[in-house]
């Protein structure tokens, strides 16, 4: 419970993580300026929307609207191409270094299948759930990932099948994370291990007015996040914050017996009074009398310019086949075998990972014109990582 803060909302749901429903009133509009109540429960700090939208109302949301008012397109654009791959390039290289030997993955919230394209490039045999019916279709459809499939987590059959599964930037968009992390448990064979990314209420990365927005309907903390998956039955193998947006990230393992009563409850001692602090100290003028919003300004403007040039020209289906295809090219990992004895360090096994930064990897990349065939591939360039 908070002891300088009296709460000043009641939720009209209990909450998920401690079934509390006195509330702070942190938010009351998005980051577009449209009414959106949120709300951090007193009792454990989680930060959640309040109402809730039903399960029927998220599915048919995120079935139909969400990637068409986040992207402002019905499938990925050349851009968008450029960038998610970018990206599962990094998550790739994470996942292959953490977990050397190949094993079956289930991907959550597939989008566009970029990661799994990347992953299956190096011998890993990955499945797929992507509610976005044109998403997943231009996974199947353009990249060839028959085994990406148009649903939901909770219509998979919970029968142990994985040894993996990812989860990036998805719990937090769930009505139900509770249920989510349980059906996962169930879909993980003993030991298998859950990679999950969320963002970070604490984090300073956003302008305090630029935070919440419609899509994202749980916000958690690292003690929170922790605490809800000890509850559904994982422990946490490592754990660690994203340079720059100080997003979490957790390996977690499946844990055949229940926590201990105390051990959730723990992480939570004194955590709602330190989001609630967080997210008061970090005003409109600390955020941009800081640095961070003018770098992060400048590497959009790079960014932006990169993905111009790279995309020009990749407008046919064809085209823009054969440019992911050479974007997750351009670091060349040394293929994978389930054969492969033993799982060797990621130092001794890919070396280069440690020294190819994403700049790096951005240099190295082809532009894409009329005629790739008539360009030599590049090779990866390697700096600092």
């Amino acid at each position: 419970m908070l002891a300088s803060y009296a709460p000043d909302a009641r939720a009209t749901k209990p909450c998920v993580l401690c079934g509390g429903t006195d509330a702070v009133l942190i938010a009351e509009h998005d980051r577009h300026g449209q009414p959106l109540r949120s709300v951090l429960c007193t009792d454990c700090g989680l930060v959640r929307v309040d109402p809730l939208p039903s399960v029927e109302q998220t599915r048919r949301f995120y079935g139909l609207d969400y990637r068409q008012q986040y992207k402002g397109a019905f499938e990925p654009k050349p851009k968008h191409c450029h960038r998610e791959t970018l990206r599962a390039i990094a998550r790739a290289e994470g996942f292959l270094a953490a977990l050397p030997v190949p094993e079956r993955t289930l991907d959550v919230g597939a989008g566009a299948g970029f990661f799994a394209y990347a992953l299956k490039r190096f011998g890993v045999e990955i499945d797929g759930i992507e509610p976005n019916a044109a998403y997943a279709a231009f996974a199947r459809e353009r990249l060839g990932l028959e085994r990406i499939r148009t649903g939901f987590l909770e219509d998979l059959p919970a029968n142990g099948h994985y040894q993996r599964i990812t989860l990036n930037h998805v719990l937090e968009h769930l009505p139900d994370p509770r249920a989510a992390l349980r059906q996962m448990h169930g879909l993980l064979a003993p030991g298998g291990e859950l990679l999950l990314e969320v963002p970070n209420i604490e984090a300073r990365y956003h302008a305090p007015g630029h935070v919440f927005h419609i899509g994202h309907l749980h916000w958690f903390n690292p003690a929170t996040i922790e605490a809800l998956a000890l509850q559904c039955g994982f422990g946490a193998r490592e754990r660690r914050l994203v340079h720059g947006t100080a997003h979490i990230n957790l390996r977690l393992v499946r844990r055949e017996s229940e926590a201990e009563a105390g051990e959730a409850q723990g992480l939570l001692e004194g955590n709602a009074a330190r989001v609630l602090r967080a997210r008061r100290g970090h005003t409109a003028l600390r955020h941009y009398l800081g640095p961070t919003p003018y770098a992060r300004a400048f590497r959009k403007v790079a960014q932006y310019a990169r993905e111009q040039a790279s995309t020009r020209g990749a407008v046919s289906a064809r085209a823009m086949r054969r440019f992911v295809r050479r974007l997750a090219g351009a670091v060349r990992l040394p293929p994978l075998s389930p054969l492969s004895a033993g799982r060797r360090s990621a130092r001794r096994r890919f070396p280069h990972r440690a020294r190819c930064s994403r700049g790096a990897r951005a240099r190295a990349l082809p532009a894409v014109g009329p005629s790739p065939k008539s360009r030599p591939r590049p090779e990866a360039s390697t700096g600092r990582g």
